[in-house]
C-alpha cells in the first residue's frame, strides 16, 4: 500500500501488525519510512528510534535515522550513526553512498568521493554514486579519472542504468544531447514511478477559465540563489491586471532579503515544505492554477513528484534546470529562444518549445554594484597585467578547456586567470599542479573568495575578458559578467547548456563573441587580449548597450513572458499543442 502511495491504508496495516506483535521492529521501521515520505520528520525519527530500541543495530532504522538527522542539519550525530552502521555492514553500498552524501554536503569532497567509489565497487550499476563521485572529483579539479568515468557513464546510460545525476551528465563533453535526455528520463522514471502511474490531479478539459491568468511558480530556491537573482524582478513586474501570481516554495525556509522580495512580489506565497508530494500537488490543484512554472526541475531540493502528479492543466519547465526533464508528463513546454534551442534541436526535448523573442534569461534591472571603491590589491589581483576571468563553478571546467586557457596565459604576457575560490582547499593545489603541467606558474592563477552580489559586481571592473566554460557554460554567471561591462567569449555547441552564453551575448548585442570551435575561441581571445583598442571599443559598446539591451530590460522581458503565457493558454483553450516560435 505504501508503494502505491496509499498512505492512510498503509499506516492502518502497520498499526494492526504492531497490535498483534508489539515488539515488531520492522513495522516500526516501515512506519518511520511512511512518515518520512510524508515529511513528518519528528514522528519518523521517533519511530526509527523505537525500532532500534527493540532491535539494536537494525540497519534500515539506523540508516534512515541518520538520513533524517542529516536532513535537519545534525551532521555530527548523523555521521556517527552512519559509521556505526558501516562497522556492522562494511559492504553496504547504500551506507557508503549515504555517508558520501553527508560528507559532500559538508564540503568534505575527497572523503565523500572515496565512499561513493566504494559504493560503485560494491554495486557497479549504482548510477547515483558514480555520478556523485565524478562531481566531487571535478569540484576538486581532480581529473585523474576523467576519461574512464565518462566512458562508464556513457556506457551505463546506453545500457539503461538509472540514477546518474542529470546536472553531472550535462557537464560531460562526451554526453550528447540524446544522452542528456536519456539521463533525465531514466532518473525521473526511477525516482517517480508511482507518481507517474497515478491518475492526474487536474483534467485539463474541465479546468475553468479565470478572469486573470493564474500563474504558479514552483521552486526550491526562493532565497539567496542564482535563480532568484535572475527572476525576482520579473515576479515584481508582472501586470496584476492580467495575471495572478502564486509562489510555491518547496525548499528550506530562509528569511533572507530575496525570500522577502518574493513574498512581497507575489500575490500569494505558499510554503509547501512540510506537505508531502500528494498534499502539495493537491494544494496547487485546489488553487486552480492555470500555468504552473517549474523553476527547479532535477536540482537540489526540487520536488519533481509534484509536477508528475499534474496539478495544473499546463506545466512549463524554465530556468532552474538547463535541459529537458525527460518525461512528457512532467512538463508540457520548455521556455527558450531561437539561439538556446533551435527548432532543429526540438527532438532533444520531451517538452514543446516556447521561444522568448530575445533571450530565455530574465534579469533584474535593480541590481547594481556596490559603491565601495576597491583597489586591484584588495581584489587579490596584481598591480598590472591582463586579467582573464571565469567565475563558473569548478565542476564546469574540463581538462580540455583548462589546457586552452593555459595556452592563452602562455601567449599573453603578464596575464593572469581569475577564478572563483573553490570550497575544497585541495582543489587549488590540484589546479596549480595541472597548470604546471602546461608550463604555467602558480602566481598566474588568482582565486577570488565568494562575495555578496553587489560587491562581486564592484570587483569585476578589474576583469578584462571573461572565458566561458564548455560544454556547460554560464547561466547567471554570464549575465553578471556582462552587467559589469566585461566581454565574455563563449563556445557554442549543440546542447542547451552550451548555448546559454550565446543567447545572452545575442541579447546584449555582441554576437561576435560567440565562437563555434576551440580554435576560433582561442584566436578571438588572443586577438582581444593583445589588441587593447579593440577590447576597449567592445567594452564601451557593451556599457552603452546596457540601458537598451533586452538582456537587462526587466519590464520588457516580463511583458513578453506574459504574452507567451497568454499564447500558450490560448492554444490550450483551442485544443492545440504546438511550438511557439514566432513573434
Amino acid at each position: 500500500l505504501m508503494d502505491l502511495l496509499r498512505y492512510d491504508e498503509a499506516a492502518t496495516a502497520y498499526q494492526k501488525a504492531i497490535a498483534i506483535q508489539p515488539d515488531f521492529a520492522d513495522a516500526y521501521c516501515n512506519i518511520g519510512l511512511l512518515l518520512l515520505e510524508r515529511r513528518r520528520y519528528e514522528a519518523a525519527l521517533a519511530a526509527f528510534r523505537r525500532c532500534i530500541e527493540i532491535e539494536p543495530g537494525h540497519p534500515d532504522a539506523l540508516i534512515n535515522s541518520a538520513n533524517l538527522l542529516s536532513l535537519g542539519g545534525h551532521f555530527i550525530q548523523a555521521e556517527e550513526i552512519y559509521r556505526v552502521a558501516l562497522s556492522a555492514k562494511p559492504d553496504s553500498a547504500n551506507l557508503h553512498n549515504n555517508l558520501g552524501n553527508l560528507l559532500a554536503e559538508n564540503n568534505r569532497l575527497s572523503e565523500a568521493e572515496a565512499h561513493y567509489r566504494r559504493a560503485v565497487e560494491l554495486h557497479p550499476d549504482y548510477g547515483h554514486a558514480l555520478g556523485q563521485a565524478i562531481t566531487c572529483a571535478r569540484q576538486r579539479y581532480d581529473w585523474s579519472k576523467t576519461e574512464s568515468d565518462a566512458k562508464s557513464v556513457i556506457l551505463g546510460l546506453e545500457a539503461g542504468i538509472a540514477g546518474f545525476p542529470s546536472l553531472m551528465v550535462l557537464s560531460l563533453p562526451e554526453a550528447s544531447p540524446i544522452h542528456q535526455k536519456l539521463a533525465a528520463s531514466l532518473i525521473a522514471k526511477q525516482a517517480l514511478e508511482p507518481y507517474l502511474e497515478m491518475p492526474t490531479l487536474v483534467d485539463p478539459t474541465l479546468h475553468r477559465e479565470h478572469q486573470r491568468l493564474k500563474i504558479g511558480y514552483l521552486s526550491a530556491d526562493f532565497h539567496e540563489h542564482a535563480v532568484m537573482h535572475l527572476i525576482s524582478g520579473v515576479l515584481e513586474s508582472h501586470d496584476r491586471s492580467h495575471v495572478e501570481i502564486h509562489a510555491y516554495s518547496t525548499g528550506p525556509s530562509s528569511e533572507d532579503a530575496y525570500r522577502k522580495r518574493v513574498q512581497q512580489g507575489c500575490e500569494t506565497f505558499h510554503d509547501l515544505q512540510r506537505l508531502d508530494n500528494i498534499e502539495a500537488a493537491k494544494k496547487i490543484a485546489n488553487d486552480e492554477i492555470d500555468i504552473l512554472v517549474d523553476l527547479s526541475g532535477h536540482t537540489g531540493h526540487a520536488r519533481p513528484a509534484i509536477t508528475a502528479l499534474r496539478p495544473a492543466p499546463i506545466i512549463v519547465n524554465w530556468l532552474g534546470f538547463p535541459g529537458t526533464l525527460g518525461v512528457p508528463r512532467m512538463a508540457d513546454y520548455i521556455i527558450g529562444d531561437a539561439t538556446l534551442i533551435p527548432i532543429e534541436h526540438a527532438q532533444n526535448f520531451t517538452e514543446t518549445l516556447a521561444w522568448m523573442p530575445n533571450t530565455y534569461q530574465p534579469n533584474d534591472a535593480s541590481i547594481s554594484a556596490s559603491q565601495d571603491k576597491l583597489t586591484r590589491e584588495e581584489a587579490g589581483l596584481p598591480d598590472d597585467g591582463f586579467v582573464f576571468c571565469s567565475f563558473n563553478q569548478p565542476y564546469k571546467l574540463t581538462p580540455q578547456m583548462f589546457a586552452l586557457w593555459c595556452k592563452l596565459l602562455e601567449t599573453v604576457p603578464q596575464s593572469v586567470l581569475w577564478l572563483q575560490k573553490p570550497g575544497d582547499e585541495s582543489a587549488i593545489a590540484n589546479l596549480i599542479t595541472e597548470a604546471a603541467v602546461h608550463g604555467i606558474s602558480s602566481d598566474r592563477l588568482i582565486f577570488a573568495a565568494k562575495l555578496p552580489l553587489a560587491q562581486h559586481l564592484a570587483r569585476l571592473q578589474f576583469a578584462d575578458l571573461a572565458l566561458d566554460t564548455f560544454p556547460y557554460g554560464s547561466g547567471a554567471t554570464g549575465s553578471t559578467i556582462m552587467r559589469a561591462g566585461v566581454p565574455m567569449i563563449t563556445l557554442m555547441g549543440d546542447s542547451y547548456v552550451s548555448r546559454m552564453g550565446a543567447s545572452q551575448l545575442n541579447a546584449m548585442g555582441v554576437p561576435e563573441l560567440i565562437t563555434n570551435s576551440e580554435a576560433e575561441y582561442f584566436n578571438l581571445a588572443k586577438k582581444l587580449a593583445l589588441d587593447s583598442n579593440a577590447l576597449a571599443a567592445l567594452r564601451t559598446r557593451m556599457i552603452a548597450n546596457y540601458s537598451t539591451s533586452p538582456l537587462f530590460d526587466t519590464i520588457g522581458f516580463t511583458r513578453d513572458l506574459e504574452k507567451l503565457y497568454k499564447r500558450i493558454w490560448q492554444d490550450h483553450a483551442n485544443g492545440i499543442r504546438q511550438a511557439v516560435t514566432e513573434w
